[in-house]
């Protein structure tokens, strides 16, 4: 059985410097875990930690039912699939994908069996005899992936290996790995900066930003709920965010902001601290709407079209935001746009950036009075 992995308040210095700030992580046996974050967030030094290429500065890091932060890298049972491929150049992918096996002195017939079995999953039955200069880059990547596959490892560690991939390559090798994984079942933690990577393959995610640990679960939980401002703004095509208040008003729950008024359900008013409530409001591009009633207007300054939709760039009081809609509407640049915020999919967030609450208030609600327009 796949073992379970656990990171017990895992902190690293570089010096002065701290890169990762007390993570705790568990992750399940057999589960594919993906560490999402921008560049120096501190995912890849996690997975090195991991693999025991870093020395932790304090914490644990346990496979299964033993504590592995004291054992050599060899003695892990983990095996890790990098960004820059890492082949022996003068090596065939035969002898590329052998070699860790012969260094284990295991028997040439196990060797052979395990390598023949892997080239097949990996279609590289016909590229045995090439050496990596006669590869592509998809190519080269699965050779990668099938040297860690021969090793039946206890844990697989991907560290980005899919970013020196032209868009076509990422999409067939994404599909490659999540089907080895299902094959395989084999735990496995993934880090990668790219979001559609991470809503695709991860049963779980964690979502770091400068060695802290913002939100854990699964891509749904984080896209449809965000833990604050960072997850919002970093998850998904990014965020539309307004700076107002909530506030009441001749018995009206409202948010109020330059360029915005939303009518709120009086009952929304058990869910907050205190009013009148400084805060942000944030809507995704995809959840604004073009039905009345209208809660905002902005001039298009901008159109990408994205094949079957487009994002608009709008201009108004209450800053530029986006708006996602199908391609077939007719809008051009410099048109005045009115655009509804439908209550079921706004966000609310504190001053400081937690996320106070918003759409999962709705049910069963009504709006205090109509929208304002």
């Amino acid at each position: 059985m796949a073992p379970r992995v656990k990171f017990l308040k895992v902190r690293k210095h570089f010096g002065k410097q701290e890169i990762l700030k007390d993570i705790t992580l568990e992750i399940q046996p057999g589960e594919f875990f993906v560490l999402l974050g921008p560049s120096g967030s501190g995912k890849s030094t996690l997975l090195r930690l991991l693999a025991g290429l870093e020395e932790l500065t304090s914490g644990e890091i346990w496979i299964g039912d033993q504590p592995v932060h004291h054992l050599p890298p060899k003695e892990r049972g983990v095996a890790m699939v990098f960004q820059d491929y890492a082949l022996y150049p003068h090596m065939t992918v035969w002898e590329n994908l052998a070699f860790g096996l012969l260094l284990r002195k295991l028997p040439k017939e196990e060797v052979k069996q395990r390598v023949e079995e892997v080239a097949h999953w990996l279609g590289l039955t016909p590229k045995l005899s090439s050496y990596p200069a006669q590869l592509s880059g998809g190519e080269k990547q699965r050779v990668a992936i099938g040297r860690a596959i021969v090793k039946r490892p206890k844990v697989f560690l991907f560290d980005e290996p899919l970013s020196n991939l032209d868009a076509k390559l990422r999409a067939e090798t994404r599909t490659l790995i999540a089907k080895l994984h299902r094959k395989l079942q084999v735990t496995t933690l993934y880090v990668t900066h790219d979001q559609q990577e991470a809503m695709t393959l991860a049963q779980r995610l964690a979502i770091l930003s400068q060695g802290k640990l913002e939100q854990l679960g699964s891509p749904l939980q984080l896209y449809h709920c965000p833990a604050n401002h960072f997850v919002a703004s970093f998850l998904g095509a990014g965020m539309n965010f307004c700076s107002g208040e909530i506030l009441l008003k001749n018995d009206q729950l409202l948010f109020l902001a330059p360029g915005i008024s939303l009518s709120l359900p009086l009952s929304w008013q058990t869910h907050l601290s205190r009013l009148p409530l400084p805060c942000e409001l944030g809507i995704r591009p995809e959840d604004l709407e073009l039905t009345p009633p209208f809660h905002g207007k902005g001039k298009v300054v901008l159109k990408e079209p994205l094949g079957r939709d487009q994002i608009l760039h709008l201009e108004g009081e209450f800053g530029e935001w986006k708006i996602q809609l199908p391609l077939e509407k007719a809008i051009s640049p410099c048109d005045l746009l009115s655009f509804h915020i439908p209550l079921s999919k706004v966000h609310f967030f504190s001053t400081q950036g937690e996320r106070l609450g918003g759409g999962e208030w709705t049910k069963n609600e009504t709006p205090s009075s109509p929208m304002l327009s």
